[in-house]
């Protein structure tokens, strides 16, 4: 194999949802507004997430290498400008709001993302 193969991106992003989903009708059993702030600190990281990885696979080959660069740089740039935007669009318009809530969506997000890209890592490296 001469190039590394996209990632299944995709089937990441579907078990965030999935384990955002699970999360929240949990959540929603003892508060409603503690469940719709964890969605909303999920969704502040999935799709940031999301746009990364479309910007970062765009490319692929030896000979594409400067462009793979270029458009890692630009998709971490966009990341971090529509993280703190969307973080910023949330406290200033969803009210009731429980902050320590979307900070826990958030970061629960970001652990299941590690967990399945350190899981597909390890399939990919095993034959």
């Amino acid at each position: 194999m001469s190039t590394i193969g996209v990632p299944p991106l995709k089937q990441i992003v579907i078990v965030q949802l999935l384990c955002l989903i699970v999360l929240v009708i949990s959540i929603s059993v003892f508060d409603l507004t503690a469940a719709t702030s964890v969605l909303i600190g999920g969704v502040v990281h999935i799709v940031p997430q999301a746009w990364f990885a479309r910007m970062a696979f765009r490319y692929s080959g030896a000979r594409q290498t400067p462009r793979v660069l270029n458009a890692m740089y630009k998709g971490q740039a966009g990341k971090l400008l529509i993280t703190a935007t969307m973080f910023a669009l949330v406290f200033v318009f969803i009210q009731p709001l429980h902050v320590p809530a979307v900070f826990f969506g958030y970061v629960a997000m970001i652990i299941v993302y590690v967990c399945s890209a350190a899981r597909v890592l390890q399939a990919n490296s095993n034959p």
